[in-house]
């Protein structure tokens, strides 16, 4: 057993061997890839890389990946061998879930540095019901806008599939790279106290009406966020920026509505959009309330203007938006093109 071992390990240095020549055979303007010297700079460069700079080193690593599989391969049959020498079975797997290509439909790798791609054969989409339309969109769609080869897509189902899942996350959420709340989770802490919500709201005439239903109403707020806390575990929760717009209170809208509450106008909007107000803050989220075309321009001032078809990098100005049938149009007409990531 031991001679057998010796054997498949001296195999594995000739290997080695193969790939990674000694320093003096490493020449000036040579193909070969130096071996890392320092993997601790290698992980601070890392922080560097733009996204479409992973685009161009992706084709790279495809090579060392094929390089790395062959061996593995190789020591994988090996090992094998010796177990099965022993009249054991060693079985080899994993359940990542990544999309592949068939065999028979596997791209050779300079092949694949000098264009060609390979047609993968994608995981199943249960639990993700915009993933496969939106795969098939790309199909037709991916060279409208150059920002899509940025983020590495250059026209194989894979190239895709990774785009939906790291970028758009409407795949596989799990490995979503570009939101930044997957490196900063803000957690929801539940809320007791409305004294925030107060001077945000005291600051509007318009809001006057709801605010004072909110302080009516307060004592049973706070018992039942207490009660529901008490139920369900409300923890970990992440705290999400909510946008309330309120377009029936904006003066385009003609309604006067805000004006009126005091005065026997009607109150059921204000009723519902108060109790809604007021679930969001108790529940621990980033609650911003527009109720003017002004203020709602304010507020999206960062995405107004991006004719991009790729979502804006970085933190994101909204996550959730409650809106009327008004404010819905107004919103459309204020984001112009970039209406089109908030569908």
């Amino acid at each position: 057993m031991s001679d057998m071992w010796i054997k498949v390990r001296e195999e594995e240095e000739e290997d080695e061997e193969d790939v990674h020549p000694p320093p003096s055979d490493v020449k000036s303007g040579s193909s070969t890839l130096p071996p890392i010297k320092s993997k601790t700079n290698f992980i601070e460069a890392d922080k560097y890389f733009l996204p479409f700079e992973l685009a161009y080193l992706k084709k790279t690593l495809a090579v060392l990946l094929d390089n790395i599989m062959l061996r593995l391969g190789k020591l994988e049959s090996k090992v094998e061998n010796i177990y099965n020498s022993t009249g054991s079975n060693l079985t080899i797997g994993t359940g990542t879930i990544v999309p592949s290509a068939t065999n028979s439909e596997k791209v050779n790798v300079a092949d694949l540095l000098n264009g060609a791609q390979e047609k993968c054969e994608l995981p199943p989409m249960e639990g993700f019901p915009h993933c496969e339309g939106k795969v098939t969109w790309m199909k037709d769609m991916w060279r409208s806008d150059s920002c899509y080869g940025n983020y590495g897509v250059d026209g194989s189902t894979c190239s895709y599939f990774i785009y939906l899942s790291e970028v758009r996350c409407v795949c596989y959420y799990h490995i979503c790279k570009y939101d930044v709340y997957i490196f900063i989770c803000v957690q929801a802490e539940v809320r007791t106290s409305f004294e925030e919500l107060y001077r945000v709201m005291s600051a509007r005439e318009d809001f006057r009406w709801m605010m004072l239903r909110i302080k009516r109403m307060a004592d049973p707020w706070v018992s039942a966020i207490r009660s529901l806390a008490s139920k369900q575990n409300l923890v970990p929760r992440r705290r999400k920026k909510v946008l309330v717009h309120l377009g029936l209170l904006t003066k385009e809208s003609g309604f006067k509505i805000a004006e009126n509450a005091f005065s026997g106008g009607p109150l059921g909007e204000l009723v519902q959009w108060s109790d809604l107000i007021t679930t969001l803050y108790l529940l621990g989220h980033d609650v911003r309330i527009s109720a003017s075309l002004a203020e709602l321009k304010d507020i999206m001032r960062k995405v107004m203007g991006n004719k991009s078809s790729c979502p804006t990098q970085g933190d994101k100005v909204v996550e959730l938006i409650y809106i009327d049938i008004v404010g819905l149009t107004q919103f459309k007409k204020t984001l112009g093109p970039s209406w089109v990531h908030y569908q």
